[in-house]
């Protein structure tokens, strides 16, 4: 779509910016929420979990506006991969275990949706989505080895960062789609 299109049916710049937030932020929000249940052993981690995973469908209902349903459907499916890998990482640190695979299989995810993206906005460049994505992998598992190991005060400054973060992810991603769709005065 050239940048002479029609843009009826889309969001206003500024809502389509606080909508992107939103979704991000709850993404950002719900993991953290899965992280101090899963290590409290609440009782709520299946509901915890299920609304984090309606993060992908929220993905999904904003971009099929904006690009092609089968590219949006994949991509949904690979954030929806991406929340299983990070609740996973959550597990294996909860439990000891090992999270190099686990790791590995999580930057594999972002290389494969940073791909598609890219593929879907030329103003979203692949090697930035990658960084923003492994970045926020590496700072949700340090917030959850810090649970983990009971360093409250430092795993709620990590939220901190991981907050901020995520809404320069959302403003990065919303520049794109302002900067691929959206007519120019």
């Amino acid at each position: 779509m050239d940048s002479t299109s029609n843009t009826a049916g889309y969001y206003s710049s500024e809502d389509l910016r606080n909508i992107i937030r939103q979704i991000m932020s709850q993404y950002s929000l719900w993991t953290r929420f899965y992280i101090v249940s899963k290590m409290a052993d609440l009782g709520d981690l299946e509901v915890v979990s299920n609304r984090l995973y309606e993060v992908p469908i929220d993905l999904y209902n904003l971009f099929r506006i904006y690009y092609d349903n089968t590219s949006v459907q994949e991509l949904e499916n690979q954030f929806r991969e991406q929340v299983t890998l990070t609740i996973q990482l959550i597990d294996e640190i909860n439990s000891d275990q090992p999270v190099d695979t686990t790791k590995s299989r999580l930057k594999e995810n972002a290389d494969q949706i940073s791909l598609l993206m890219s593929g879907l906005n030329p103003f979203w460049n692949m090697q930035t989505l990658q960084n923003l994505f492994y970045n926020h992998f590496d700072m949700t598992e340090y917030e959850a080895q810090k649970r983990h190991t009971r360093q409250y005060a430092a795993d709620v400054y990590e939220y901190n960062f991981i907050e901020y973060h995520t809404l320069m992810f959302a403003d990065y991603l919303w520049s794109g789609i302002i900067n691929q769709l959206y007519p120019k005065p």
